[in-house]
């Protein structure tokens, strides 16, 4: 027996799951048959436009632009377009180059998408070089121009500058748009869409006020307020089948719209509350709502001024839109009147565009971290919906949704998780059928706060259109957050649709794929975060992301249980093989590789092979192999394993070596060395102060086996001589 020294390397690394990943061979699918459905309804459509004398396509002398899509119930659908002030009200100046976070982000390596009426003037003095139009629009768009600046605007005119002045954009035309979303879904972390269905009154050549609803289905207010539409379902389909990509929609300028007197009431009358349009109030995205600037940033809950036409919630199923706020009033940014042009625009088409260039912030910041990694759609949704500043009543409400986002919060959430998880955890987890995620937090009376976020499967909507508001739910996969501790099970934030205006209260929530749990005072002692879920989950599992502030995390336990690791030569390299007989909360496994006297260096990880991705929560027994072809005959190689758990720990195991045999390519048989050595997981693990280590071999033959530390480096050589 051999007393040896384990070393650990204890990192916060990207927080991948084992679960989920881009499925890309069903979003090519889904971009083929929405394009094609696409091109039928457009055709009916304009012939329908041309048959009945309604325009085709508009542009407003404010920006505007509208544009027939399809035929509803014998309707027109038509869809219509919808700095450093803003930068200041939702704080993203702060982790700026000399803000005060100190953190310099600029977007700079993320690519933004957006989506909007017409083509960006990519020529123009803030945008030069840096946006790719993908397809080929009629013309540029002032609306397209001004939210691209919004974003990405480099600060030529200090005044103008967007939130993200080093990231890209690449921009389509928002016709199609499902088509091509699922077409990039795969390639974007986020995309901007300020623009949605003509929904209630809209003013008909900027002039005239006509109502775009269906009074055969209601004649009090336009159906499609709120409702879970085909086009909400494929959103959501796109966003499920791309877990890093998150749809960022402006909630809409409905509120209030239409005539003092006319056929039929303004939109939202009386209260303003059902205005957000039918994609709006999709599950899977991020819908943003417009608030009046802040000068100098968010000091106390009275700070947020609604704005006068911003769209409310609810969905027709209680669902909680918008989710968050941004600065949507007076925003100065790049205009395609000319190179060196700009205008001043107001309208949730801005506020959106100044969450969205904001997030990408977030994405570098945790690219940066995470050597490369990207979070989740979700986890970055739960980034923006747990750090935003309050507005409105105590909790979630339909007019601001969860808040004021507050970019600073966000950053510095995901630096302090980095770290060492004192005040906060950020998780990314799979509840399976049946199943139950726990963890305790040691709270020491700060306020606890705990919000999990998921990518739900797509709703089905109530079809035919028969009535208005129907309440049918869309959340398929319902989860349940709770908290308990001090004797007392704390229950998540809920709102009641029927009264709108009222202040959240506390209770079961079957509504929406956001949950949050707040403690205002807690008593000072340990508390159990639990997540579960009713009924039996779609596909068997559901994947969540959680993020806790207020309380200390820690989680001590060993995250695999490595019962063996081998390395055999093939026809076509290095089969790596290893098997688990227990696994804690592991993400997946890393691979590094060494030639005989050089450094480990990262070969493969579960961040991009699948193959690797770990087992989550198992007590049986799991294989796994990866087979390495980038050898070279003759020389010998060390191969080591890490897994990583939930929280981001990264554990070491002990390398193996392997000659990489010119026999097993049809050379001489006289040069065989042993082609599969299998050292054995030390037991026991962990130990203090002695361990023991096995290990077989398949003949006689000359053993040599050394101990190296994480770093590579000889530790001691226990056995260096003939074996059998």
């Amino acid at each position: 027996m051999q007393k040896l020294t384990i070393l650990l390397i204890l990192l916060i690394a990207g927080l991948g799951l084992s679960q989920e990943h881009t499925n890309i061979e069903r979003l090519n699918r889904l971009k083929e048959k929405y394009h094609q459905r696409y091109t039928e309804q457009r055709a009916i459509a304009e012939q329908w436009a041309l048959d009945n004398g309604y325009p085709i396509r508009e542009v407003h002398d404010d920006g505007t632009i509208i544009e027939i899509q399809k035929i509803i119930n014998g309707k027109p659908l038509y869809l219509s377009t919808e700095n450093s002030d803003a930068a200041e009200t939702i704080s993203t100046d702060e982790v700026w180059s000399g803000g005060s976070a100190g953190l310099n982000l600029d977007g700079t390596g993320i690519a933004i998408g957006e989506w909007d009426g017409g083509s960006v003037l990519g020529t123009h003095q803030e945008l030069t070089g840096r946006v790719t139009q993908e397809d080929s629009p009629s013309g540029t768009s002032t609306h397209a121009t001004h939210v691209a600046g919004t974003m990405i605007a480099s600060g030529v005119d200090a005044a103008a500058q967007g939130m993200a002045e080093g990231a890209t954009l690449r921009a389509w035309d928002y016709t199609d748009d499902t088509s091509e979303m699922a077409g990039a879904a795969s390639s974007l972390l986020m995309s901007n869409h300020s623009y949605g269905f003509l929904t209630g009154w809209y003013l008909q050549f900027g002039i005239f006020w006509t109502w775009a609803g269906d009074d055969g289905i209601d004649s009090n207010e336009d159906w499609k307020f709120g409702y879970y539409t085909a086009d909400t379902q494929e959103h959501d389909q796109i966003a499920y089948d791309a877990p890093y990509y998150l749809i960022c929609k402006s909630s809409g300028n409905d509120r209030g719209q239409g005539p003092t007197s006319g056929a039929y009431p303004q939109d939202g009358s009386p209260d303003g509350y059902d205005t957000c349009g039918p994609v709006k109030v999709a599950k899977n995205i991020l819908t943003v709502g417009a608030v009046e600037d802040i000068p100098g940033g968010w000091t106390q809950t009275s700070d947020v001024v609604m704005s006068s036409f911003s769209s409310w919630g609810p969905a027709d199923d209680g669902r909680i839109k918008p989710d968050v706020v941004g600065n949507g009033v007076g925003l100065y940014s790049s205009s395609d009147a000319g190179n060196t042009d700009y205008t001043t625009y107001s309208g949730t088409s801005m506020a959106t565009p100044n969450v969205t260039g904001s997030l990408a912030l977030l994405a570098q910041h945790y690219q940066a971290l995470s050597s490369g990694s990207n979070m989740r759609s979700a986890t970055l949704k739960a980034l923006a919906i747990h750090t935003a500043d309050e507005a409105g009543n105590t909790g979630p409400d339909y007019t601001y949704g969860w808040g004021l986002v507050n970019v600073k919060s966000a950053a510095e959430l995901i630096s302090e998780v980095f770290v060492d998880q004192t005040n906060h955890t950020m998780q990314e987890q799979t509840l399976n059928n049946s199943g139950t995620y726990s963890i305790q937090v040691t709270s020491s009376g700060a306020p606890l706060k705990v919000t999990i976020v998921w990518t739900d499967v797509p709703g089905t909507p109530v079809t035919p259109v028969t009535q208005a508001d129907p309440t049918d739910l869309m959340l398929v996969n319902d989860l349940d957050l709770r908290i308990t501790g001090n004797s007392t099970t704390y229950n998540p934030w809920i709102l009641d649709p029927t009264n709108p205006s009222n202040a959240a209260t506390t209770g079961d929530n079957f509504r929406d794929n956001v949950e949050q749990v707040y403690i205002a005072s807690p008593v000072a002692g340990t508390y159990t975060i639990t997540v579960n879920h009713k009924g039996t989950l779609s596909s068997g599992s559901q994947a969540f992301s959680l993020i806790m502030s207020g309380a200390h995390f820690s989680d001590n336990s060993l995250p695999v249980e490595l019962s063996s690791f081998a390395a055999t030569q093939i026809e076509t390299g290095i089969k790596l093989s290893w098997s688990t007989e227990s696994e804690n909360k592991n993400m997946g496994f890393e691979i590094y590789k060494a030639e005989e006297d050089g450094e480990f260096e990262l070969i493969a990880d579960y961040n991009t092979n699948p193959q690797l991705r770990g087992a989550g929560n198992s007590s049986t027994k799991n294989d796994y192999k990866f087979i390495d072809s980038d050898i070279n005959l003759g020389k010998i190689y060390r191969y080591k394993l890490a897994d990583m758990d939930y929280s981001g720990r990264r554990t070491f195991h002990d390398a193996i070596s392997i000659l990489a045999s010119k026999t097993k390519f049809g050379l001489n048989k006289n040069e065989l060395l042993a082609d599969e050595y299998i050292l054995l997981d030390n037991y026991p693990n962990p130990f203090n102060p002695a361990t023991t280590l096995s290990f077989n071999i398949p003949n006689q033959e000359k053993v040599n086996l050394s101990i190296y530390n994480a770093l590579g480096q000889l530790v001691t050589t226990l056995v260096n001589k003939e074996l059998s």
